[in-house]
């Protein structure tokens, strides 16, 4: 992906919560790789406010919070998709808290992702580890 100029990349959830979780963990610079990023959040139909809230709690200490959106809403494939009464009190909730919200390819002005673990599922396999226990 590199190769073709590519710098970053969501790769959803799986395989740190199994299919169909909703939840997952903030992207960590030079702990996962710049190709593999998490998704924290995965909004479907079922997603609460709660949910969304306690996601964007993972936004810290140089940590960021994906939210992986399908559709606002998404018709073809409804059990991926947001309402868009739910997808707007999310986003009224970014815009009075000062989130900001960025692209992942804004994440250039953060992080270099020239920075790669040597271990790309390290951080996976130490995850996996945390919710075990």
């Amino acid at each position: 992906m590199k190769q073709h100029g590519i710098r970053w990349a969501r790769r959803g959830g799986y395989p740190e919560y199994p299919r169909g979780g909703e939840r997952g963990f903030p992207y960590e610079p030079e702990q996962d790789h710049p190709l593999l990023i998490l998704s924290a959040g995965i909004p479907r139909p079922g997603y609460t406010f709660k949910e969304f809230v306690e996601t964007l709690e993972g936004a810290r200490d140089g940590k960021a919070v994906v939210h992986q959106f399908h559709g606002v809403p998404e018709g073809e494939h409804p059990w991926v998709h947001v309402p868009r009464e739910t997808f707007e009190r999310f986003m009224d909730h970014l815009h009075e808290y000062n989130y900001q919200v960025i692209a992942l390819r804004d994440l250039d002005k953060y992080v270099d992702s020239d920075i790669e673990p040597e271990d790309p599922m390290a951080i996976v396999e130490s995850r996996r580890k945390l919710e075990r226990q």
